[in-house]
């Protein structure tokens, strides 16, 4: 009773986790229509603390940042910037045709970034803040599967370590186990940035003192890359070594 109780629970809480990225969905692509194509240059105009000013849209080439080349810590492979996403997977209950059946449902654990993001175009160039961002960076450089039972804890270990704390598992009993997805972008890939312009000294900032585009607020913020779609959610599991 207490089980069926508990994958009831799970089952409403994925039910408005859904919901809530549909409207997460919605504002963000209401934020894309509404974001002004600008350039890197563009962006001194929207420092400081002016009311009314929309969002930007920057179509820019990713560079090295201060630390140069990264080495991404599942795939090794080279990239100036990289992106970690833990997903834990779980056992919930969902609408059947004869009632509630047990279905495979997955909620974000956590993400890990390497750091700011540089860009450039041909009139300067910016940094990137990720934290808060929706990412469409195509298919993962590298997807592996920890399972709860069977697995040897090595990709919940890694990513542990690069959050500097365990990551958070919601589910207990329930939790099949955690997915791990990687993302890397390399030097001079195309991309497409959708957020809000400030200055790294604060509202009095300029243009020398260099830009930071990011979240403002409760809006929406994308890095895409510019050749990259929406892919859904992978349903397959692969266990470590399976690659």
């Amino acid at each position: 009773m207490y089980a069926f109780l508990a994958l009831l629970a799970a089952t409403v809480q994925t039910g408005i986790a859904s919901a809530a990225r549909t409207v997460e969905d919605m504002r963000t692509r209401r934020t894309v229509q509404k974001a002004r194509p600008q350039t890197c240059v563009d962006l001194v105009g929207q420092l400081g603390p002016t009311r009314g000013v929309g969002p930007s849209e920057i179509q820019a080439r990713a560079a090295a940042g201060p630390n140069g080349t990264l080495t991404a810590p599942f795939s090794g492979a080279e990239c100036v910037w990289y992106v970690v996403r833990a997903r834990e997977r779980f056992w919930a209950y969902g609408p059947g045709p004869y009632g509630p059946q047990k279905v495979e449902r997955s909620i974000k654990a956590a993400d890990h970034a390497s750091g700011p993001l540089a860009i450039a175009d041909e009139t300067g160039s910016a940094t990137v803040d990720p934290a808060g961002a929706e990412f469409i960076l195509g298919e993962p450089a590298f997807s592996g599967f920890d399972a709860r039972e069977g697995g040897d804890g090595r990709l919940f270990a890694r990513m542990s370590e690069l959050l500097g704390e365990p990551v958070r598992i919601r589910h207990r009993r329930m939790t099949i186990g955690l997915l791990i997805e990687e993302w890397i972008v390399t030097a001079d890939e195309e991309l497409r940035i959708v957020g809000r312009a400030r200055g790294l000294s604060g509202s009095g900032a300029t243009a020398d003192d260099g830009i930071v585009l990011g979240k403002s607020g409760r809006r929406p913020f994308l890095i895409a890359k510019r050749a990259a779609k929406p892919t859904r959610e992978r349903t397959s599991l692969r266990i470590w070594g399976d690659r």
